[in-house]
């Protein structure tokens, strides 16, 4: 065989190339699709008897000498060899090492929330509180004068006594105001 062979470009070969989309392998279907067989149905076997219960070993007569002694003289075969040790090394000191993490964690933990704790009062503290509102003076004056006027929206006259009355009661507050020490109210100059 020589190692010689043709290849024919022809404008299919190209568009398979250049569209490579158009070609791709469908998947092939099964028309003769598998079906699930029955499983066989188990004979019905006849029923067990049951078994006897199953007593504890009853403890030989011993006497507590008798039983320290007794495990004294056994031959102790730990699971605890030299091997199995210098193999678990690695694994105690990365159990050794997650432990130490945990118990730093655990306190930066507690360190910071006392630190959340600690700034959650000094907001409170921070925090704005309005203060609490004034009674206004002369509701009742007021009031009156309001509902008058209301009622007679096109006789504005027949409220005057209201109006004077609301009038003095205000000036009557002004007055204490200065008098208490704290100046001028705003707004009047």
């Amino acid at each position: 065989m020589s190692g010689r062979f043709a290849i024919q470009i022809n404008p299919e070969l190209i568009f398979k190339v250049t569209e490579p989309e158009m070609y791709v392998r469908q998947k092939r279907v099964d028309l003769f699709r598998r079906t699930r067989r029955a499983e066989p149905v188990p004979e019905p076997h006849e029923p067990l008897e049951p078994l006897a219960p199953v007593e504890p070993p009853q403890p030989l007569h011993q006497t507590p000498s008798d039983g320290f002694l007794a495990a004294a003289n056994k031959p102790w075969h730990g699971h605890c060899h030299d091997d199995d040790n210098a193999a678990l090394a690695p694994y105690r000191k990365v159990a050794a090492g997650c432990v130490h993490a945990v118990e730093s964690l655990r306190n930066q933990e507690e360190v910071e929330r006392e630190e959340v704790q600690r700034r959650a009062k000094e907001l409170q503290s921070k925090q704005y509180h309005p203060p609490e509102p004034k009674p206004f003076p002369c509701p009742d004056e007021q009031r009156a004068c309001i509902k008058c006027l209301t009622e007679n929206r096109d006789d504005p006259l027949k409220c005057q006594d209201a109006i004077k009355s609301y009038s003095l009661c205000a000036q009557q507050v002004r007055q204490r105001f200065v008098t208490a020490g704290f100046g001028s109210p705003q707004g009047n100059s």
